[in-house]
């Protein structure tokens, strides 16, 4: 491919350029405007360039949008077909991997966390033909898909150690940037109801006025930043949680160090603004999991700092978050009725399970589920099981959830091994620690999963972090194998 692109004539090249771009800026210019038509040719123009020549910037760019979600949408969040700029992004990096197949002649890089991704996406789409709902279904079997080809650009894409701490670091940023704001618009923007959080118009909005428990506990406010659901927001921010601490753990210089104790300072307070209890507990969880895996070592000159700082955000935290997290009585059934109707779910989604083992009732149903619970309770057109294991079990059967729980394993599996072989063969220290938080980040992912259906959600980050850690496992087993003089591990 190399060979054929450098063997065309140069004045051949920029005249078929040339009349393309002139063809396809009057086309967008009769439909559009002449300004959409300029950005749509000068888009393409960036775009084959990075296709061709520099695919690690479409890399980078997957990694920068991967938190943003609602606010890189082209349309309202219950459109069931909609462009977005994650996908447009998506589409861009596996044109690059694609093309580096042919031009560098790079080999597939099959994994069994890849397999298994694989499979459970077949299921997804098999389950198209017996679906009960196949509008649902087909929706959410292309966004699966979205997914499997964003884990297998990342998997193909990155091929060495700059490349997965350029992507971390790239993703860290744009969480960080979104922290900011969402603390800026928390004290200085007006909110938004939970009727106008879907629209496109309020994309902008990233304080949502929520009366789900008002009798109970009162009307709340509660940071959605720039996605769809306060506890999409906190499980985002909690994704990126261990790779702060782990850039804090390797920072040398007393001014970085101060910056990386910022930067968790403000995940922690955003994840304090979602409001939401699951997250609160799941906050307390990966802080004793990092105290617990050595990522953060607690000294004394820690341990005051640390205490300071709580006292400062606990001092700074608005009237409705101690309301609704920070009070004991708002964890009781009687009080927190988004959790007792937690249990009505898993009841009836597991009965679904049992009625449905064999292949489920298709990937993306919402309303099989309402035949299994007290209408009196549940006054909704749909709902889903707010826990994804059952979800995916009443979805594909006995065989999807089996899949399911192998591919989790195995990416899990494959994070625990890049920090053993790092500790085993005396690899960099940073690569112990990247193996380290990997694993981290993946668990709280799963662990959250058990009360919301968190895989349903567009978990970007998580899928980034998985799709790392199998890179980082090909690439520590390379370098032990070097170690070894040539032996495979």
């Amino acid at each position: 491919m190399q060979t054929v692109i450098r063997s065309i004539p140069i004045p051949f090249a920029a005249i078929f350029a040339g009349c393309f771009s002139g063809l396809i800026f009057t086309a967008a210019a009769i439909v559009f405007s002449p300004l959409i038509g300029a950005i749509i040719v000068l888009s393409l123009a960036f775009g084959m360039l990075v296709v061709f020549f520099e695919p690690r910037i479409a890399y980078l760019l997957m990694a920068l949008v991967v938190p943003i979600e609602r606010l890189g949408r082209f349309g309202d969040d219950l459109d069931l077909e909609s462009i977005s700029l994650m996908r447009l992004v998506g589409l861009l990096a596996l044109a690059a991997v694609c093309v580096q197949f042919v031009m560098r002649r790079q080999k597939l890089e099959l994994s069994s966390s890849l397999i298994l991704l694989g499979l459970l996406q077949t299921l997804a789409f098999c389950s198209i033909f017996y679906a009960r709902d196949i509008v649902a279904t087909q929706s959410h079997a292309l966004t699966m898909l979205g997914t499997f080809l964003m884990f297998f650009v990342i998997v193909q894409g990155v091929r060495d150690w700059a490349m997965v701490e350029g992507l971390i670091l790239t993703w860290l940023f744009s969480t960080l940037m979104i922290g900011i704001y969402q603390i800026y618009g928390w004290h200085f923007s007006p909110d938004i109801s939970e009727a106008e959080l879907g629209d496109i118009g309020t994309r902008f909005g990233t304080t949502l006025r929520q009366l789900s428990e008002v009798h109970t506990l009162g009307e709340s406010r509660r940071a959605v930043g720039t996605t769809s659901n306060a506890a999409v927001y906190g499980i985002n921010l909690l994704l990126s949680l261990p790779f702060f601490f782990l850039y804090l753990r390797l920072a040398k210089n007393p001014i970085i160090r101060f910056f990386w104790m910022l930067a968790v300072a403000i995940i922690v307070y955003n994840s304090m603004l979602t409001n939401t209890r699951a997250v609160l507990v799941a906050l307390l969880i990966l802080l004793g999991m990092i105290l617990a895996s050595g990522l953060f070592r607690m000294t004394a000159v820690a341990f005051l700092f640390g205490a300071a700082g709580v006292m400062f955000l606990l001092d700074e935290l608005p009237q409705s978050i101690w309301q609704r997290i920070l009070n004991p009585n708002a964890y009781s059934l009687e009080n927190a009725t988004n959790l007792s109707w937690r249990f009505d779910l898993w009841s009836g989604a597991f009965k679904l399970g049992l009625e449905n083992w064999l292949g489920g009732v298709g990937v993306g149903n919402r309303t099989a589920i309402i035949s299994k619970l007290d209408l009196q309770k549940f006054d909704a057109t749909w709902i889903m099981a707010h826990n994804e294991y059952l979800q995916v079990f009443y979805e594909l059967g006995a065989m999807g959830i089996l899949v399911f729980l192998g591919f989790l394993a195995t990416t899990v599996y494959a994070a625990f091994t890049t920090s053993s072989l790092a500790k085993t063969y005396g690899l960099e220290p940073r690569k112990y620690w990247i193996g380290v938080a990997s694993w981290l980040t993946l668990v709280i992912g799963m662990l959250f999963a058990l009360q919301v259906d968190a895989f349903h959600f567009p978990l970007k980050g998580w899928w980034l972090i998985a799709g790392l850690s199998v890179v980082t496992l090909r690439l520590a087993r390379q370098e032990a194998a070097e170690i070894l003089g040539g032996r495979n591990i």
